[in-house]
C-alpha cells in the first residue's frame, strides 16, 4: 500500500500541459516535464502524451520506470519492470490532484460544474475574475468551496478549502508557452494539505511537439492480461 500510494504522488500534477487540448481542437500532444518536491527533494523527469480525445498518458523515466494512464475516475499506475500495477479510484474526480490539475485546461470551470459544483459568485479583482463554487452535497464533509481565478480567459488557480475554510489544495499556473498558436503552461506550483502537513510541487515543461505522431508504444500501451492490478480507494 505504501509503494503504491508512493506512485500516486509521483504522478500528481502531471498532466497540465496537455489539458489544453480538448479544449483547443489538439489531436496529439507531446511534452517533456521535470517535477520537483520541496518535501521529499525527489527529482521526477518523463514525458507526457495526448491523444484525442482524452487519452492522457505519462511516462516516467527517472526515479523509476513508470506508466500512469487517467480515465474517468481512475488512475492507473504500472511499473514494467517490477510488473506491479495500481489503480486509484475516487468517488469524484476532483478528489484525486491529478484530475484538478489537468481540468484546469480543459474548462474556464476546471471541470466543476461536471462534477456536481454549483456557482455561487463571481468576483472581479482587476483582469482577474476569481468564481466561488459550492461543492455537491456528497463532498461537503470534505470540501468548503473552491475558487477558481483566470485572466482574459486562462487558468491562473485553482483552490480547494475545508468546511472550515482552511486551504486544502491550491494549483497555479504560470509561464505560458505558445505552440502553434496554442498556449500551454511551462511551469505549474501544487500545493497540498493534509492535517498540519503542506507539501509543494513544482513542475517545469518543455519541447512541446503539437499534432506530431506519438510513439507506437504510446498509442499501443496496454496493461498486460498477466500483471495483477491493486485497487486503492481514495
Amino acid at each position: 500500500m505504501q509503494a503504491g500510494r508512493r506512485a500516486f504522488q509521483l504522478s500528481l500534477g502531471l498532466l497540465l500541459a496537455a489539458a489544453a487540448a480538448a479544449a483547443q481542437s489538439l489531436q496529439t500532444l507531446s511534452v517533456d516535464f521535470v517535477r520537483r518536491s520541496d518535501s521529499t527533494g525527489e527529482v521526477v523527469r518523463g514525458s507526457l502524451y495526448f491523444q484525442a480525445p482524452e487519452r492522457v498518458l505519462i511516462r516516467v523515466s527517472e526515479p523509476a520506470l513508470q506508466w500512469s494512464e487517467f480515465v474517468g475516475r481512475n488512475l492507473l499506475i504500472y511499473y514494467p519492470e517490477e510488473r506491479r500495477a495500481f489503480r486509484f479510484i475516487s468517488r469524484n474526480r476532483l478528489l484525486i490532484p491529478f484530475a484538478r490539475s489537468f481540468l484546469g485546461f480543459l474548462r474556464p470551470d476546471f471541470g466543476l460544474a461536471d462534477a456536481g459544483f454549483s456557482l455561487q459568485q463571481n468576483r472581479k479583482r482587476g483582469d482577474l475574475l476569481v468564481t466561488v463554487w459550492k461543492p455537491p452535497r456528497a463532498l461537503r464533509a470534505t470540501i468548503g468551496e473552491a475558487l477558481v481565478g483566470t485572466d482574459r480567459g486562462g487558468p491562473v488557480f485553482l483552490q480547494l478549502s475545508d468546511p472550515k475554510g482552511r486551504m486544502l489544495s491550491r494549483t497555479e499556473y504560470t509561464e505560458p508557452r505558445s505552440v502553434e498558436r496554442l498556449s500551454f503552461p511551462g511551469r505549474i506550483m501544487v500545493w497540498q494539505r493534509t492535517g498540519e502537513e503542506e507539501t509543494r510541487e513544482e513542475s517545469f515543461y518543455s519541447n512541446h511537439q503539437v499534432n506530431m505522431p506519438l510513439p507506437a508504444e504510446v498509442t499501443g500501451f496496454r496493461l498486460p492480461e498477466d500483471v495483477p492490478v491493486q485497487e486503492v480507494q481514495w
